[in-house]
């Protein structure tokens, strides 16, 4: 069984986010910016989705 986060991805189907990543992704939305080198007033969801996509690719 597959727990997890489910978001649409097309009309054809959908995409899927495993617990664990969802335990990171919010981990690191919890930090405060500046264990991060990242100033207060630029910590957006942007900011944190591109904090997100930059450790995804630091990992393959």
């Amino acid at each position: 069984e597959n727990k997890g986060l489910w978001i649409n991805q097309d009309m054809a189907g959908h995409s899927f986010f495993p617990s664990e990543e969802i335990a990171q992704i919010k981990a690191l939305a919890c930090q405060l910016p500046a264990e991060r080198g990242i100033p207060l007033s630029r910590f957006s969801i942007t900011e944190i989705v591109r904090e997100v996509i930059s450790e995804a690719g630091n990992c393959r």
